[in-house]
């Protein structure tokens, strides 16, 4: 999302659509962006932490 954000808003800016005018303005405030960069922030190590537990509890059960 962080990476294609820039080409989300413009493509939302293009559009004539009502829907799509009504998105852009919630996607543009500094809460959403805020967030984004947050969860971008914490999901990948929580990601990884997950990923090691499961290969922790697999190898325990064998």
């Amino acid at each position: 999302m962080i990476q294609n954000f820039s080409n989300l808003v413009s493509v939302f800016l293009q559009e004539k659509s009502g829907k799509a005018l009504s998105l852009y303005k919630p996607i543009t405030c500094y809460k959403f962006v805020y967030v984004v960069h947050f969860l971008a922030d914490v999901l990948q190590p929580l990601a990884v932490l997950s990923k090691s537990f499961r290969n922790r509890t697999s190898t325990l059960h064998r």
